[in-house]
């Protein structure tokens, strides 16, 4: 392990990976035993891993509010403007390892995951399409950067997004109204070019799509995932249980916020406001409670210095205070010998904890998934798996801060398990969208309108967006960032809520079992693939629709539904 401070960042010289990808893919080629194909395999590995380093730490630069001798937006411009020069060697290199004549050795030495990768790689990048794909990390960087530049006029200020969806968890109605109708009033004045937007994304991956040889956009997002949990007719069986059980207790939940908050209807500038007078808040604040948190992991773990000890003393966690700003927690995934860094913004609720613990539990994952052998795989981190690392890691370490969050820790606790709740319909509704979305990619902007709010009224039947122009002609899609940077990807949350619910349920029973599985879920995560992993620890399958039943059990059981 190398203290955070100890990296030096360097841009990569692209001709010099272009060339040293080449030789291991044609060493590969050329190996005459399974040693010398494995020694391929190790040489990719160094070179992935030295371009791996310098794009991480240029985002941590980024995170950190900059770096001494680096510019990091340059920096990350350069990586993305480089990505498709380097994603093409690295989906030859990908090839060759499939079809590699040692292919039953490599497995039993680097694991089955990547193989499956290998095989699910030549759709994520094809040179035929390269020009597509580049065009759509365009559009999707040009809204971002509208997102980011929007603003929403409140009382004669200026704020972001962000700060206007904080100010909609203010305990003052009326202020909570106010942003929610400036919010509507500056959609509405950009919707027709946000319309005209999503057209040229839609049809532009609809482009990629039929160059990679397939009919539609979502028939090539689901072949880059595990098969096994994209499988679309088992996730759409999960959303007819989403919309079965799962709704219905989401709807108790608002019935019982209403009543909390006092109001005779509860609309839309009311959803993300659940005490009448302020959220919960931390007795020790964050920093004392991720101490606290490491001390605990350490017992559960077994270890005199805790991974989370380690992160804060090597400097790879980081809490800032941002006020007007929303709560935030993002990992970054540096290759060893480093560690993966966390950055938390904190908005100074007991929210802060949960994302923060979330994040450390992903960071975790990828720490304990690191072979001794080859401790830097080329598999890039499944975003399922991480997630469900998270969020499990989370409910084995939030009951054992009870002491340090204080006399708001079951009020914390019941907020996180009710936004779990709450958004789980959400997150169910955006993947429905998207899958009809791209089955029908020649749409009017009328029609996707539409279509997302017949969606609205089956998964949030008790939406009220009152008198908001934009938001009651169903353009609510246009500010969901998922459906625009990664549309298939918006219902991992979901799925990921549904496994760590049953694990919640299982801690319960049995904590020191719990924690075993969890291990072992880590353990194995770079080497095994999710669906099977899942299987094989005994965490339950997010695309079962009997899970859904488990996860309302042990929501409406913990919550007194």
């Amino acid at each position: 392990m190398i203290d955070l401070a100890e990296l030096t960042y360097q841009r990569p010289d692209l001709e010099q990976v272009e060339n040293q990808l080449r030789r291991a893919r044609l060493h590969l080629r050329l190996a005459m035993s399974a040693s010398s194909a494995l020694s391929a395999v190790r040489d990719m590995e160094q070179v992935t891993r030295q371009y791996r380093l310098a794009e991480a730490l240029a985002k941590v630069g980024c995170l950190r509010g900059g770096s001494p001798g680096m510019e990091p937006d340059q920096e990350l411009d350069f990586f993305t403007k480089s990505e498709g020069r380097y994603l093409h060697h690295l989906q030859q290199f990908y090839a060759a390892l499939a079809s590699s004549r040692y292919r039953g050795e490599l497995e039993r030495q680097i694991g089955r995951l990547t193989f499956e990768t290998a095989g699910r790689f030549r759709y994520c990048f094809q040179p035929e399409a390269a020009q597509e794909l580049e065009k759509e990390r365009q559009l999707v960087a040009e809204y971002r950067q509208f997102v980011d530049g929007l603003r929403v006029r409140l009382d004669g200020q200026e704020l972001t997004v962000g700060q206007a969806r904080l100010a909609m968890r203010s305990p003052d109605r009326a202020m909570r109204r106010q942003a929610a109708l400036a919010l509507d009033d500056s959609l509405s004045a950009y919707a027709g070019d946000l319309d005209e937007h999503c057209e040229n994304l839609v049809k532009c991956r609809q482009q990629i799509a039929s160059r990679m040889g397939l009919a539609s956009f979502a028939d090539l997002a689901a072949r880059r995932q595990d098969e096994r949990l994209q499988d679309r007719a088992a996730i759409e069986q999960v959303r007819e249980a989403i919309v079965r059980y799962l709704v219905p207790a989401a709807r108790e939940a608002r019935r019982l916020q209403k009543r909390r908050l006092n109001v005779a209807l509860l609309t839309w500038y009311d959803l993300n406001c659940h005490f009448p007078d302020a959220d919960p808040q931390l007795l020790s604040g964050l920093p004392g409670c991720l101490e606290a948190a490491g001390h605990a992991l350490g017992r559960l773990s077994g270890e005199r210095l805790s991974l989370l000890d380690t992160l804060s003393s090597a400097g790879y966690l980081a809490v800032t205070k941002e006020n007007g700003q929303l709560e935030q927690a993002t990992v970054v995934d540096l290759p060893a010998p480093a560690l993966p860094f966390v950055h938390v913004r904190s908005a100074g609720s007991t929210r802060d904890l949960f994302q923060a613990l979330a994040a450390v539990g992903q960071a975790y994952g990828a720490v304990r998934g690191r072979d001794d052998d080859s401790p830097d795989p080329i598999v890039p981190p499944d975003g399922l798996l991480r997630q469900i690392q998270g969020q499990a890691f989370t409910y084995l370490l939030v009951p054992q801060l009870a002491d340090v969050i204080g006399p708001g820790y079951d009020d914390a606790m019941a907020l996180h398990l009710t936004e779990q709740l709450l958004q789980l319909p959400h997150a169910f509704l955006l993947d429905d969208f998207a899958a009809k979305l791209y089955q029908k990619p020649a749409m009017t902007a009328d029609e996707r309108c539409a279509l997302y709010l017949s969606l609205e009224k089956r998964y949030l039947p008790d939406l009220d967006y009152e008198q908001m122009p934009a938001l009651t002609s169903g353009r609510a899609w246009q500010l969901e960032s998922a459906l625009w940077t990664d549309p298939f990807a918006a219902i991992t949350p979901g799925l990921a809520a549904l496994t760590s619910l049953d694990f919640l349920g299982q801690i319960g029973r049995n904590p020191s079992s719990a924690w075993r599985r969890f291990e072992k879920l880590c353990a194995q995560g770079e080497k095994t693939p999710a669906a099977s992993l899942l299987e094989e620890t005994g965490f339950a399958s997010p695309i079962d629709p009997d899970t859904v039943k488990k996860a309302v059990y042990v929501l409406c059981d913990s919550l007194s539904l």
